[in-house]
């Protein structure tokens, strides 16, 4: 279909506590479809924001990285992940005998994750998409360090210093600067083209050399990263600021984030807004960015919707789409799934699902649509 010049179709731009919401008649199409489709519902990865929603907390109730993501804290391995997310329990004696601290000070994990894909146009194959074995190290209530060792050498490492007010936090080393969701779904637009326009699934673009200050309370949280980028302070950073209130059984947030990374190509930017609503077994969690790299803007939106079937499974729908000009000028590229995400012990996890792959043909995008199913298989510790 021709691209149509001179008139965006996307309907409305709203001011919503200072981020603009971009809101098309194609967005409420994708999130009327989920809502059908959430009856299906799969992947999982670096963190899991759909958790976050349900449980109305901070992504730190489970990791020891402040932002989400890695190594898993003890009370996350030990409590929460067989006593409220899996489908198999472990008795106390079982989990006493796998203790992920293997002393009083340092704690061990690893993710492993492989993805099995076969599409209707005969194309098929495998991914090593995880492999990251953590360390961390608590040397007292305030100072801690980890590690992330991955398939290509050492990925992530970094200080950790509970030394500021509110709950604060700085942190220096080699990180993943905080922006929006870490989203689990690599193929979601807000995470597969956020820097780069013909797409990335590695996220190791944005990881860098730098400093973070963290704060929060109970009901707000707020980043601010300073990144090596090109070398020069100032060049590269990422803000995020982000709110959340539980009325009840609804959980909500609400937050903006900004990001700057200078690459060797370039200079790549993002801003936008995101946020969650869950009450009960179903959550919406959703994404939307402004990205530009002094060429062009563009547009992505990301919508997760799950339902939680039993404990340990869950049906899950998503839609995301990448507009590289913000006016369909240059091709869409746009993404369906249902599927089943089932964590079937505290240990290991599957996610089946079905894709569809959509695309208004342009200057920037070629392919083709079609249909794909999915598979991953996730050991995790």
């Amino acid at each position: 279909m021709p691209a149509r010049a001179g008139r965006s179709p996307h309907v409305a731009a709203v001011l919503l506590t200072g981020m603009r919401i971009v809101i098309s008649s194609r967005w409420l199409g994708a999130v009327a479809a989920v809502l059908l489709g959430a009856g299906f519902g799969g992947s999982s990865a670096d963190a899991v924001p759909y958790y976050s929603a349900e449980f109305g907390q901070r992504c730190a109730l489970c990791h020891v990285e402040p932002t989400g993501g890695g190594l898993r804290t003890t009370y996350a391995t030990m409590a929460l992940i067989p006593e409220e997310l899996s489908f198999l329990r472990k008795s106390p004696e079982e989990l006493a005998g796998i203790r992920p601290d293997l002393g009083e000070t340092v704690t061990v994990g690893l993710d492993i994750r492989n993805l099995v894909y076969q599409s209707e146009q005969g194309q098929g194959g495998q991914v090593d998409m995880q492999s990251d074995v953590y360390v961390g190290v608590q040397m007292d209530d305030r100072f801690a360090v980890y590690v992330e060792l991955g398939k290509n050498g050492a990925q992530e490492w970094a200080g950790l210093a509970y030394v500021l007010p509110l709950g604060g936090y700085l942190k220096a080393g080699r990180f993943m600067p905080d922006y929006g969701w870490k989203w689990a779904d690599h193929k979601l637009a807000s995470r597969e083209y956020l820097v780069v326009e013909q797409g990335a699934l590695s996220s190791a673009l944005l990881r860098d050399a730098g400093v973070e200050i963290g704060l929060h309370t109970q009901w707000w949280e707020a980043t601010g990263s300073l990144l090596q980028g090109g070398g020069r302070n100032g060049e590269s950073y990422a803000g995020r600021l982000a709110l959340r209130r539980s009325l009840g059984a609804l959980n909500l947030a609400l937050g903006t984030s900004i990001l700057r990374r200078e690459l060797p190509a370039g200079h790549a930017r993002a801003w936008g807004g995101f946020g969650y609503a869950a009450a009960g077994p179903a959550a919406w969690v959703f994404q939307v960015d402004e990205t530009g790299s002094g060429r062009r803007k563009g547009l992505l939106i990301s919508q997760e919707l799950t339902y939680r079937v039993t404990r340990g499974l869950r049906a899950r729908g998503t839609y995301s789409i990448q507009d590289p000009d913000h006016r369909e000028r240059t091709g869409t590229r746009s993404r369906w799934t249902v599927g089943l995400d089932a964590l079937l012990s505290p240990f290991f996890g599957a996610q089946l699902a079905a894709s569809r792959h959509e695309f208004r043909r342009g200057e920037l995008v070629t392919q083709t649509d079609h249909w794909q199913g999915e598979l991953v298989l996730h050991f995790l510790y």
